[in-house]
């Protein structure tokens, strides 16, 4: 089997669009400003899931905040409040909501008939699935490595067996904490927690900013079986690119990943690679090291041809 790179870096798409008027009920919310991402329609065109934001994050819980951006359970903050919810075209209902728990980054099975999603309905963030006959089910107890930002949604086997996602690895926690000014938070906040490198002494803060960016991309890329459960590590996160999320080529022979982003030299901006490993994990490409960062951060660094292994 053979992977080909494309020249030139293609933009891949925010989001997915219907090609139809939204059901009544999702114009509403959409209307309300309720609806976190955009719409992911079913591959068939029959239903789309949306995000429904139920009640405003809550960027003061100090019972289990970790820092600006993400909770103990594991859980972004952006995602406190959310349900999935899945409408069919035309109708001014929903026909399945994720009332159990918090849930978000619904991604759809090639044949369009389980919808994957994370959740914590079981209290970690967890990988669940929905079938269009209204069943639900966790998949895993793995603890997924949810991300703040867009792009970090399991990714679907083409023959629809398997999804991919990353993991938080084994005993993984944030280190020692330090507070500085930061900007850009809620309701005026200007106080934002971040990690330091080590305890001891004080740390310059190229280290401390890539402890930092560590705990909250890097990653287990991991392989499961959606029927069984049964798991496999694909890639340990400790591996050298340290690996963040992933994307899936069409033949599934090979995996895409970016590198948890992290400054490459004192004062520099943070930068990641993008990599490319067969679906053993064995054979490993880095395609495109130290590339500037695109927001959003994991949707725009490349794209894999909808046909062809070719990236």
């Amino acid at each position: 089997m053979a992977c080909s790179l494309v020249a030139g870096l293609l933009p891949a798409a925010v989001g997915a669009s219907s090609g139809h008027d939204l059901a009544p009920l999702a114009n509403a919310l959409l209307d309300q400003a309720r609806i976190v991402g955009a719409p992911v329609q079913s591959p068939d065109g029959r239903y789309f899931a949306l995000q429904v934001r139920q009640r405003p994050p809550d960027y003061d819980d100090a019972r289990s905040g970790i820092d600006a951006r993400l909770l103990r359970s594991g859980q972004p903050r952006a995602m406190v409040g959310v349900q999935v919810q899945l409408f069919r075209q035309g109708a001014g209902q929903p026909v399945f909501v994720a009332d159990a728990g918090d849930s978000w980054r619904p991604a759809w099975s090639p044949d369009g008939r389980l919808l994957a999603f994370y959740s914590t309905a079981g209290g970690p963030v967890q990988l669940w699935v929905l079938s269009l006959d209204g069943a639900v089910r966790r998949v895993s107890e793995l603890p997924i490595k949810a991300r703040p930002w867009r792009g970090d949604q399991a990714r679907w086997s083409p023959d629809g067996t398997r999804v991919y996602v990353p993991v938080r690895p084994a005993g993984q926690s944030p280190p020692a904490t330090a507070r500085r000014p930061s900007g850009g938070l809620p309701d005026g906040r200007t106080d934002a927690v971040f990690h330091r490198f080590s305890s001891a002494g004080d740390t310059p803060a190229d280290l401390m900013n890539t402890q930092h960016y560590l705990w909250q991309n890097n990653a287990d890329l991991v392989e499961i079986e959606v029927g069984s459960g049964a798991a496999r590590v694909i890639l340990a996160a400790d591996a050298d690119p340290r690996p963040s999320v992933v994307r899936v080529s069409p033949s599934g022979a090979w995996l895409g990943y970016l590198s948890a982003f992290a400054p490459r030299a004192a004062g520099d901006y943070p930068r990641h690679d993008v990599v490319v490993i067969d679906r053993d994990g064995r054979n490993k490409l880095v395609l495109a090291a130290a590339q500037p960062i695109v927001r959003p951060y994991h949707l725009l660094s490349y794209r894999w041809h909808p046909r062809r292994d070719e990236i």
